[in-house]
């Protein structure tokens, strides 16, 4: 395929991602939260715009293809099938309620992108013949996984009409379901193991773009597990894992472009620095709150109590927002004498020097 043949192509994928996008979030005006359909259309127009920047640069890539295309397909059968199910409900539309059967299950799919994104990466390549087996069992997965999700009769409790009308008793649906989730679960853990073995045995540039994508992997592998056990206990968490998908294709990019790839031991110090304090605070406010609603018996005085111990956690003793910038390690910031190119320079230079 030729460069102009493959740009054109991927700007159609992205033009239509983000016009699948835009007529999600305007079906979900008026019968949804705005919210949630705004942040998984920035997450499926990043994917896709990623992949085109990486099938720009290298039109047989096929990590760029792939991003590209389950960018189109989550538009479609995911975020514009569930927001056209919604609305369609409401207002009596044919197909709303097979419309979200459809995007309640496009997550299985999704998983497939996942095994062969971390298979792949970065060059494109299984590690060996013998990997190629991981796609095969997510298919055996996915072959019970689908009919036991849809014609499950709880399934219901998430569509708009509250009842799934595809739920039948004559299929084993939680045996097939529970087998089908087993054996995903299982090729998404194989194609992790993928990338840490090639990690392993990666030396140079890939060996950094491998840590872009591992950094990028820690934070969802924190994120997901957690936004799934709260999905339906603490709706909120559902932005959480809507901000954090995004970072995977923009680490895939950033490591197959090379721009700034040098970069990140500099990302990953700063990641786990502030991890970490968010992660005290947290933990202190909890511990706080817990403290005072166990001294104070009024409730109320209980609840005050937690909003000014939040209040004095979130405020900003500085206002000067020139005190507030972090500063640069003494080794980022350091410029040899006599080259005041250092902070302009390409990767490539450096490594001539």
């Amino acid at each position: 395929m030729s460069h102009a043949v493959a740009r054109s192509l991927v700007a159609v994928v992205v033009l239509v991602t983000l016009a699948l996008e835009i007529a999600a979030v305007a079906l979900s005006a008026g019968v949804a939260p705005i919210g949630q359909p705004v942040l998984y259309a920035v997450f499926a127009v990043v994917q896709a715009v990623a992949g085109a920047i990486i099938v720009w640069s290298y039109p047989r890539h096929p990590i760029g293809w792939l991003l590209c295309g389950f960018a189109l397909g989550n538009a479609l059968l995911s975020d514009a099938a569930l927001s056209y199910g919604s609305r369609g409900y409401v207002e009596g539309w044919p197909g709303a309620t097979p419309a979200e059967v459809v995007s309640l299950t496009s997550w299985v799919v999704a998983t497939l992108g996942l095994d062969l994104l971390f298979l792949l990466f970065p060059d494109g390549r299984y590690l060996s013949r013998g990997w190629r087996w991981v796609p095969v069992v997510w298919f055996l997965g996915a072959a019970l996984a689908i009919p036991g999700w849809v014609l499950n009769p709880r399934l219901g409790l998430s569509l708009t009409g509250g009842v799934n009308p595809l739920a039948t008793d004559a299929f084993p649906v939680e045996p097939a379901f529970a087998v089908g989730a087993a054996l995903i679960s299982a090729s998404l853990a194989a194609s992790v193991v993928a990338v840490l073995v090639r990690f392993r045995r990666s030396r140079g540039v890939e060996r950094l773009q491998l840590k872009w994508v591992m950094l990028a992997g820690a934070v969802l592998v924190v994120v997901l597990p957690i936004s799934a056990a709260l999905w339906t206990a603490w709706p909120p968490i559902q932005y959480a894992a809507a901000v954090a998908l995004p970072l995977l294709p923009l680490a895939v990019c950033v490591a197959i472009v090379r721009q700034h790839l040098y970069d990140i031991d500099l990302v990953i110090s700063r990641t786990v620095a502030y991890g970490a304090l968010t992660g005290v605070l947290g933990v202190t406010y909890a511990a706080v709150v817990l403290a005072v609603g166990a001294f104070v018996s009024s409730p109320v005085a209980a609840a005050a109590g937690a909003l000014v111990v939040g209040g004095g956690i979130l405020a900003d003793p500085d206002p000067d927002p020139a005190r507030r910038r972090p500063a640069l390690p003494a080794s980022a910031s350091r410029v040899p004498p006599g080259d005041g190119r250092v902070h302009r320079a390409t990767p490539a230079r450096r490594c001539r020097r």
